[in-house]
């Protein structure tokens, strides 16, 4: 007798749990010590090395960058805040840099 659709089904999950389960057994298990042996790459400390040294290199080139531009922060601010003038002894300002005249009452 022909099979109906139901039992086609049961049929075709009874072969797929058979299967797994053969496949289950006859798979060797992977272990910890393989899988780190096969993950491990032998290079990996010189790439380690090398990373450090370009961003020893790279740290050092910012550190450069920084101070220079401290330096034509602070060239770039004498320019455009001058300080204020300084007074003779006399307790004049020169003409011109002093407070604008006032009017006397």
């Amino acid at each position: 007798a022909p099979l109906l659709g139901h039992d086609r089904d049961a049929e075709r999950q009874d072969r797929q749990e058979e299967h797994q389960e053969i496949v289950e057994q006859e798979a060797p298990k992977p272990t910890a010590e393989g899988t780190v042996a096969a993950l491990a790459d032998p290079e990996f400390q010189k790439k380690l090395d090398a990373a450090d040294a370009q961003s020893e290199a790279a740290l050092e080139e910012l550190e450069k960058a920084i101070d220079s531009a401290d330096v034509t922060s602070k060239t770039a601010a004498k320019i455009l805040n001058p300080p204020p003038p300084i007074a003779d002894p006399g307790g004049s300002v020169p003409p011109g840099d002093g407070p604008p005249n006032t009017p006397r009452e």
